[in-house]
């Protein structure tokens, strides 16, 4: 065969790949996520579907803290379907990025299936632009499968459409998974809002909620996890089954002093009952050998402990502690940065979290 032949044949070959690709991509029919059940939305009432504030909060919050409650960390989408494919067009409503984070757990989507006793993780749609269309799994045997597709870690979202196979069938799940009668709620950091997991489903409040099958609520708010008091009495309308409070990296000294009290007091007076978890600050890795950062991250859980011992004392039986130097290991191999959890470091902080929070929850029960 002559070089031009050669080259045409690849030249077919090509075309044809990308015109099989577009044909399975259009083959499918698409449907509004939105038409079925969400979870990990703490409040009904937001100015956009995938919202993880109020919407009447808005003119009342920072805007630093308006601005990422539009990210989806947390919220899902459950259904069921037959279909032997599925593909996924979503529209992202900041189109982020960021440096030490990768795009699909900054703006990706996450899909698992639950599997006899457990949920499989599936595979994650890479994103493109602001918009993003992606063929994300075929040639599955047409049987009925309970999903679970998890929203963008950094990155809000205008729309999310879901493609089946024509003639297959798509509806809210036949099974209560993660139940959602009394979830978790966490609120945090950038840590609990995600960074810098590799995908949605790695941030730990998501590993917690498929090990334990119960929803979670994310009010992680990189950079301002502040203990705000308008975060506090939004929490308050939840009925929540434990509240796990997971600040301290964001606050300094003087704020853990001024607030920290005041913000578990009322939490612990208005939820009476339900179990709070106080997280101590896993630190930076740096403070191995930077002793300013040490002694900063050591006086910080020094008073947080210090305000849970006191608690304690005042006879709040429904409070407990998980120290920071137990989250994540003492390698310190479970960063990106020295800071934010690698999908390592979210894999061990979730079972510690698990390990504490199982029992809580069952007793509480």
């Amino acid at each position: 065969m002559t070089m031009i032949g050669k080259v045409t044949l690849c030249l077919i070959m090509v075309c044809g790949v990308l015109l099989m690709k577009a044909q399975s991509q259009d083959s499918l029919i698409y449907y509004n996520a939105g038409n079925f059940e969400i979870i990990g939305k703490g409040f009904s009432s937001t100015e956009m579907l995938y919202d993880r504030l109020p919407g009447h909060l808005k003119d009342t919050l920072r805007s630093a803290l308006w601005k990422l409650s539009k990210n989806s960390s947390g919220i899902a989408v459950r259904f069921c379907s037959n279909t032997t494919a599925i593909g996924l067009k979503w529209e992202a409503l900041f189109s982020s990025n960021m440096n030490h984070m990768a795009a699909t757990g900054v703006r990706g989507l996450d899909l698992y299936s639950y599997e006899k006793d457990h949920w499989q993780y599936m595979c994650t749609a890479k994103p493109g632009e602001k918009k993003s269309q992606v063929n994300l799994i075929s040639n599955m045997q047409p049987v009925e499968r309970e999903y679970l597709l998890y929203l963008p870690l950094y990155d809000g979202v205008v729309s999310v459409e879901i493609g089946i196979d024509q003639g297959a069938a798509i509806a809210n799940p036949n099974i209560s998974l993660p139940k959602t009668d009394q979830p978790i709620v966490f609120y945090g950091t950038s840590i609990t809002q995600g960074g810098c997991a590799s995908r949605p489903g790695m941030a730990y409040p998501s590993i917690v909620e498929r090990k334990m099958n119960i929803e979670t609520i994310n009010l992680g708010f990189s950079g301002n996890g502040l203990m705000d008091w308008e975060i506090l009495e939004a929490m308050l309308t939840i009925d929540a089954s434990c509240y796990v409070i997971d600040c301290l990296p964001n606050c300094d000294i003087q704020r853990v002093n001024e607030r920290g009290y005041k913000f578990i007091s009322r939490l612990l007076e208005k939820k009476e009952g339900i179990p709070v978890v106080m997280v101590g600050e896993a630190g930076f890795t740096q403070s191995y050998f930077d002793l300013t950062i040490k002694n900063k991250v050591d006086g910080k859980n020094q008073v947080w402990k210090s305000i849970y011992d006191r608690l304690k004392n005042e006879g709040n039986s429904n409070l407990y502690f998980i120290s920071g130097d137990q989250l994540i290991g003492d390698d310190y191999e479970g960063t990106v940065d020295g800071r934010h959890f690698t999908d390592l470091g979210f894999q061990r902080c979730a079972e510690k979290m698990t390990e504490v929070l199982n029992p809580l929850i069952k007793q509480n029960k």
